[in-house]
Protein backbone atom coordinates (compact mmCIF):
# COMPACT_ATOMS: atom_id res chain seq x y z
CA UNK A 1 0.00 0.00 0.00
CA UNK A 2 1.92 3.29 -1.17
CA UNK A 3 1.59 6.61 0.71
CA UNK A 4 -1.10 8.80 -0.76
CA UNK A 5 -0.12 12.42 -1.21
CA UNK A 6 -2.61 14.65 -0.18
CA UNK A 7 -3.56 17.54 -1.94
CA UNK A 8 -4.73 21.07 -0.39
CA UNK A 9 -6.78 23.80 -1.37
CA UNK A 10 -5.20 27.21 -1.45
CA UNK A 11 -7.55 28.55 1.55
CA UNK A 12 -5.63 25.79 3.80
CA UNK A 13 -2.45 26.74 2.55
CA UNK A 14 -3.09 30.04 3.40
CA UNK A 15 -4.33 29.24 7.05
CA UNK A 16 -1.13 27.05 7.48
CA UNK A 17 1.43 29.19 6.24
CA UNK A 18 0.28 32.58 6.84
CA UNK A 19 0.25 33.87 3.34
CA UNK A 20 -2.63 35.63 1.96
CA UNK A 21 -4.60 34.83 -1.44
CA UNK A 22 -3.26 37.98 -3.21
CA UNK A 23 0.28 36.43 -2.15
CA UNK A 24 -0.17 33.12 -3.17
CA UNK A 25 -1.70 34.16 -6.17
CA UNK A 26 1.74 36.56 -7.02
CA UNK A 27 3.89 33.71 -6.68
CA UNK A 28 2.41 31.45 -8.73
CA UNK A 29 2.15 34.12 -11.51
CA UNK A 30 6.34 34.55 -11.11
CA UNK A 31 6.69 31.16 -11.11
CA UNK A 32 8.42 30.82 -7.55
CA UNK A 33 5.90 28.05 -6.38
CA UNK A 34 4.20 25.81 -8.68
CA UNK A 35 1.19 23.93 -7.47
CA UNK A 36 0.83 20.61 -7.81
CA UNK A 37 -2.46 20.13 -9.33
CA UNK A 38 -3.71 22.79 -11.99
CA UNK A 39 -7.73 22.29 -13.03
CA UNK A 40 -9.49 24.70 -15.41
CA UNK A 41 -12.88 25.36 -15.12
CA UNK A 42 -14.34 27.94 -17.51
CA UNK A 43 -12.00 30.80 -17.85
CA UNK A 44 -11.25 30.27 -13.45
CA UNK A 45 -7.73 28.22 -13.09
CA UNK A 46 -8.07 26.08 -9.76
CA UNK A 47 -4.88 24.83 -7.80
CA UNK A 48 -3.87 22.28 -5.17
CA UNK A 49 -0.66 21.83 -3.29
CA UNK A 50 0.94 19.40 -1.96
CA UNK A 51 3.03 18.79 1.54
CA UNK A 52 6.28 19.55 -0.14
CA UNK A 53 5.08 23.24 -1.82
CA UNK A 54 3.84 23.79 1.73
CA UNK A 55 7.19 23.81 3.41
CA UNK A 56 8.49 25.81 0.63
CA UNK A 57 5.67 28.23 1.00
CA UNK A 58 6.76 29.03 4.45
CA UNK A 59 9.68 29.16 3.69
CA UNK A 60 9.50 31.66 1.40
CA UNK A 61 7.16 33.73 3.75
CA UNK A 62 10.49 33.66 6.40
CA UNK A 63 12.88 34.90 3.84
CA UNK A 64 10.83 37.28 2.51
CA UNK A 65 9.58 38.79 6.59
CA UNK A 66 13.51 38.08 6.87
CA UNK A 67 13.95 41.24 3.81
CA UNK A 68 15.16 38.95 0.82
CA UNK A 69 13.60 39.79 -2.46
CA UNK A 70 12.06 37.14 -4.34
CA UNK A 71 14.07 37.36 -7.19
CA UNK A 72 16.77 35.76 -4.64
CA UNK A 73 14.36 33.80 -3.15
CA UNK A 74 14.02 32.29 -6.77
CA UNK A 75 17.42 31.49 -7.04
CA UNK A 76 18.17 30.33 -3.66
CA UNK A 77 14.68 27.91 -4.02
CA UNK A 78 16.08 26.83 -7.37
CA UNK A 79 19.99 26.08 -6.09
CA UNK A 80 18.33 24.39 -3.05
CA UNK A 81 16.38 22.15 -5.74
CA UNK A 82 19.32 20.77 -6.95
CA UNK A 83 20.13 19.33 -3.97
CA UNK A 84 17.31 16.53 -4.35
CA UNK A 85 15.10 15.90 -1.71
CA UNK A 86 17.37 15.66 1.11
CA UNK A 87 17.30 19.37 1.32
CA UNK A 88 14.38 20.25 3.47
CA UNK A 89 16.80 18.63 5.97
CA UNK A 90 19.26 21.72 5.73
CA UNK A 91 19.82 25.06 7.94
CA UNK A 92 19.50 28.34 5.56
CA UNK A 93 21.03 31.53 6.80
CA UNK A 94 19.83 35.10 5.73
CA UNK A 95 21.46 38.42 6.73
CA UNK A 96 18.58 39.68 4.82
CA UNK A 97 20.10 40.17 1.15
CA UNK A 98 21.76 37.29 0.46
CA UNK A 99 20.84 33.06 1.38
CA UNK A 100 23.39 30.88 2.62
CA UNK A 101 23.31 27.49 3.87
CA UNK A 102 25.25 25.31 6.27
CA UNK A 103 26.13 21.96 4.03
CA UNK A 104 28.84 18.83 6.28
CA UNK A 105 31.98 21.53 6.59
CA UNK A 106 31.31 24.91 5.29
CA UNK A 107 28.55 27.67 4.72
CA UNK A 108 27.92 28.30 0.97
CA UNK A 109 26.29 31.35 -0.29
CA UNK A 110 22.89 30.20 -2.42
CA UNK A 111 22.40 33.75 -3.64
CA UNK A 112 25.68 36.56 -3.30
CA UNK A 113 29.31 36.51 -2.24
CA UNK A 114 29.98 35.17 1.04
CA UNK A 115 32.37 37.95 2.15
CA UNK A 116 31.60 39.01 5.79
CA UNK A 117 28.66 39.75 6.34
CA UNK A 118 26.02 39.70 9.61
CA UNK A 119 23.97 36.72 9.37
CA UNK A 120 20.50 37.47 11.58
CA UNK A 121 18.04 34.87 10.33
CA UNK A 122 18.24 31.22 10.46
CA UNK A 123 15.28 28.69 9.05
CA UNK A 124 15.84 25.33 10.11
CA UNK A 125 14.21 23.71 7.29
CA UNK A 126 13.10 20.67 8.89
CA UNK A 127 11.49 22.71 11.58
CA UNK A 128 9.75 24.26 9.20
CA UNK A 129 8.38 21.13 7.92
CA UNK A 130 7.49 19.90 11.21
CA UNK A 131 5.32 22.94 12.08
CA UNK A 132 3.17 22.61 8.48
CA UNK A 133 2.46 18.88 9.96
CA UNK A 134 1.26 20.00 12.93
CA UNK A 135 -0.87 22.76 11.72
CA UNK A 136 -2.30 20.32 9.07
CA UNK A 137 -3.12 17.80 11.74
CA UNK A 138 -4.52 19.88 14.44
CA UNK A 139 -6.73 21.39 11.35
CA UNK A 140 -8.20 17.76 10.50
CA UNK A 141 -8.91 17.62 14.21
CA UNK A 142 -11.19 20.47 14.00
CA UNK A 143 -12.44 19.61 11.39
CA UNK A 144 -13.67 16.30 12.30
CA UNK A 145 -14.68 17.66 15.29
CA UNK A 146 -17.12 20.39 13.94
CA UNK A 147 -18.58 17.65 11.66
CA UNK A 148 -19.59 15.02 14.45
CA UNK A 149 -21.46 18.06 16.31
Amino acid sequence: MGNKIEHHKPKTVRNVCGVTQRTLEHWINTGIIKPSQKHTHGERDFFKFDFKEMVKIKIIKSLRESGVSLQKIKIAIKKLNSDGENWHAKWIWTDGKDVYHKDINYLETLTGKLENQLVFSVIALQKVKEQIKEKLEERKLKMSGSIRR
